[in-house]
């Protein structure tokens, strides 16, 4: 028995849905682990360099006075654990103290 359209009335006309969704899957998970990838590339390689700004107007908030700092580094291109050294950093006394540097650091390492 057959019918009009020349095939088995129990058959699918059109492919499988289920290969189309294992397809579509493979690149979700594939783009997903390739992101991941680059993230921890980014987060092992991070240029601290970058939070100069933000930790002064940290460390400003905390102390209620003006910091610099000249400069933040880290050993090694890519650590998951870097050395991160500051260097020149200075935080001036609040204004009620009275003129001067309430500390001054030439160099300090954090790991």
């Amino acid at each position: 028995m057959s019918n009009s359209a020349g095939g088995d009335p129990s058959e699918p006309k059109n492919p499988p849905v289920t290969a189309r969704k294992s397809v579509i899957m493979r690149r979700v998970i594939g783009g997903l682990a390739l992101f991941s990838g680059i993230g921890i590339v980014v987060i092992g390689a991070f240029p601290v360099s970058i939070m100069r700004g933000f930790i002064e107007d940290r460390i400003a908030a905390a102390y209620g006075a003006p910091v610099s700092i000249g400069a933040i580094e880290r050993d090694g291109l890519f650590s998951f654990h870097p050395q991160i050294a500051v260097r020149r950093l200075r935080i001036s006394q609040p204004a009620w103290a009275g003129e001067g540097d309430f500390i001054t650091i030439d160099a300090a390492g954090v790991r």
